[in-house]
């Protein structure tokens, strides 16, 4: 059996580590366009200036009433580039 002083060890080092855990962090720049309204499309740009390495970008889920939708069906013409080009 696990004596409570081992457990109070092992929560005063699971705190100590998530209080040294960062989560990262990005500026993310959106310039949202609707161009031709009678289309119903949005043009969207994403910048994520100053990146180093690659970048993992996901589309929500869900919507404001927490209902689990596929969003990704209505996406055209996704393009991803970095400073060299197409990526």
């Amino acid at each position: 059996m696990i004596s409570h002083r081992c457990l109070f060890r092992v929560g005063v080092v699971v705190a100590a580590l998530a209080g040294f855990s960062v989560p990262a962090r990005a500026t993310v720049n959106y310039a949202i366009s609707l161009a031709q309204p009678e289309q119903h499309r949005f043009h969207v740009r994403i910048t994520i200036p100053g990146v180093t390495g690659s970048v993992h970008v996901q589309m929500a889920a869900w919507d404001a009433l927490y209902q689990i939708r596929d969003f990704a069906d209505r996406v055209i013409g996704l393009r991803a580039q970095d400073a060299s080009g197409p990526a």
